[in-house]
């Protein structure tokens, strides 16, 4: 019970926080006049299409070198970013081995479990 109003707490402040910013933008559009907006919004329109050009050139080059990579199936280190190789990871069907393991208790030596983990999230 005690974890359910800590979280309950915690969407409280999440809220606040929210509510404190949007009472600091309206505060902000307060001051600022009609031209000013216009020229902000004419600022932001034009860095907008920009960094859509080169966020699209990124994701591009992004994907390109990550084909490489898996290609060649090694890290590539360049002067300020690397693409580091890791390769597939092995996964096993675990409702079949559980199965397995219930005829076969012998195989539990090879199972590890790892430690639990949390993300707190917002209740849909």
């Amino acid at each position: 019970m005690i974890t359910k109003l800590k979280l309950d707490r915690l969407s409280e402040l999440q809220a606040e926080l929210d509510l404190l910013n949007i009472k600091k933008r309206a505060m902000l559009e307060d001051v600022l006049s009609e031209e000013v907006r216009q020229r902000i919004a004419n600022i932001e329109s034009s860095f907008k299409d920009k960094a859509e050009t080169i966020n699209n050139s990124i994701k591009e080059l992004s994907e390109a070198i990550k084909d490489e990579v898996i290609g060649v199936g090694t890290t590539v280190k360049g002067t300020n970013l690397q693409a580091v190789y890791s390769k597939g990871r092995t996964s096993w069907d675990t409702k079949g081995l559980g199965g397995y393991a219930v005829a076969n208790p012998e195989i539990n030596r090879f199972k590890k479990v790892g430690e639990p983990s949390v993300s707190i999230r917002k209740v849909a």
